[in-house]
């Protein structure tokens, strides 16, 4: 590198499928090499001094190898132009030294004196050229530029291993904190873990105990309603036998009083005992022969006198397609049905409750029937339409007090429906009306005789029909 290269020439000096680092070049093209020559013939040396320093180069000379060795004690060289015969010390001491001082300084040997075999064998102690007196300058001149530029990329490699090193040394020590921080991580996950499978075993086993007592309690009512309601039935019997005694106005009318309380208080307990029974998993569903027109007329006939008191026409009417001989649990349906009727004739003021029987579709064995009871009561607002079949509720305060009950009805209507395998539902427009719906899947029988309703023409002669 007699002068400061060019980019081009730099990139000839790259192995195949390296790229030049921007810094590495920078700092080649703004560095001095410094150059010492070593040579007793004083014309050689001050000949190389100029011609070197023309390049570009910090040259300096030695006549002898003691003052050689000074010079490379004091200073870090490039490059040693090195004679192999001195007055005072061998060249191949000097090689010796440089070898045990440093590995970053190169030597190129010039001589007149040796053979090839010392040529080889100083290539042999680390020199990187070898050169015979006398030589045109233009070969020692390119030689002096190979050596400067191997030593420069042996330094930008060994640099760049230093950053790779340093850098795999940083990665390394991330991964082990990353890691660490891994496994930290893992493990407050897997206690966290832990402590969720025994909080999920807590809860279950705190659900099992709250379903058990539950159970308890609604057993324990169970039991209580029966109680309860055993006493109740000769107190309605006596009432309602005293009441048809002679008795003064002031003695009926007390007495009326205790058989409406006797009526509503008996409701209530059966109402209680219901639920209380299907909360306990007492309650059993029976499945016998049944005909659904019959036990909708004995609905009919149950309602009639509460919904005649209050003003309010009640109707039921069978769709033909229903088939009127069914198998299922009559007691539970007609339950069901009661207390939608019930509960449309209690928030109905004025007008009609129709019961509707239609059929919503069949196989050849069974047919699923709709029961739907519609009235021109109250209605229910939108956002009360999801809770009113919960356990006691109710519309509101006000319409407990005004209508009473104890929001058990339909909460019972629905688990009865669910455990016979139906569904139930209400539409309902706030101050419009309400339509109540349920659904069974009841087995047809063979026979499948419509229900019969009675005509003029079935009734006996002489009879008043208005």
């Amino acid at each position: 590198m007699a002068r400061k290269p060019t980019y081009e020439e730099l990139e000839q000096t790259k192995g195949q499928g390296e790229r030049l680092d921007p810094w590495f070049v920078e700092a080649v093209m703004s560095y001095v090499p410094k150059i010492l020559i070593v040579d007793d013939d004083p014309r050689m040396c001050d000949s190389l001094k100029v011609l070197l320093g023309n390049e570009g180069y910090e040259i300096q000379t030695r006549r002898n190898g003691q003052e050689a060795l000074e010079a490379l004690v004091k200073n870090d060289f490039d490059l040693v132009l090195l004679d192999l015969v001195l007055p005072d010390i061998n060249g191949t001491e000097i090689m010796d030294h440089i070898n045990s001082q440093t590995a970053e300084t190169l030597v190129i040997v010039i001589t007149g004196h040796a053979s090839s075999d010392s040529a080889v064998h100083f290539l042999k102690k680390g020199a990187f050229d070898y050169l015979r007196k006398p030589f045109e300058y233009e070969e020692l001149s390119k030689t002096v530029r190979n050596a400067l530029d191997q030593k420069a990329l042996k330094s930008e490699r060994k640099r760049a291993e230093e950053e790779l090193r340093k850098a795999h040394d940083e990665l390394e020590l991330r991964v082990k904190r990353r890691t660490a921080e891994l496994a930290k991580t893992t493990e407050q996950l897997k206690l966290q873990l832990i402590g969720r499978k025994q909080m999920k075993k807590d809860l279950i086993k705190a659900k099992e105990a709250a379903e058990a007592g539950n159970r308890a309690k609604s057993e324990f009512l169970a039991s209580m309603s029966h109680e309860l309601r055993t006493p109740m039935n000769p107190i309605i019997g006596m009432t309602k036998l005293v009441l048809r005694t002679d008795l003064t106005p002031k003695q009926r009318d007390c007495l009326s009083v205790v058989e409406s309380s006797a009526d509503q208080l008996l409701a209530l307990i059966n109402d209680i005992l219901d639920f209380s029974r299907i909360e306990a998993r007492r309650l059993d569903i029976e499945s016998y022969d049944f005909n659904i027109g019959t036990m909708i007329n004995d609905v009919e006939k149950i309602m009639k006198l509460e919904a005649h008191e209050k003003g309010i026409e009640l109707s039921c009417l069978i769709d033909k397609n229903v088939p009127s001989l069914v198998r299922g649990d009559p007691v539970r349906v007609k339950e069901i049905l009661t207390n939608l009727v019930e509960n449309a004739v209690k928030f109905t003021e004025k007008g009609i409750v129709i019961v509707r029987l239609s059929l919503d579709g069949e196989t050849n064995t069974h047919a699923t029937v709709r029961f739907a009871v519609t009235d021109t009561g109250i209605g229910i607002p939108n956002d009360r339409l999801d809770s009113v079949f919960e356990s006691f509720t109710q519309l509101d305060s006000g319409t407990a007090r005004k209508y009473g009950g104890t929001g058990l009805g339909l909460a019972i209507s629905k688990k009865l429906t669910e455990m016979m395998g139906g569904r139930i539902g209400v539409e309902s427009k706030e101050g419009k009306g309400s339509t109540f719906w349920f659904t069974l899947v009841l087995e047809k029988r063979t026979e499948r005789k419509a229900f019969h309703y009675s005509t003029i023409s079935d009734l006996n002669p002489g009879v008043r029909v208005l």
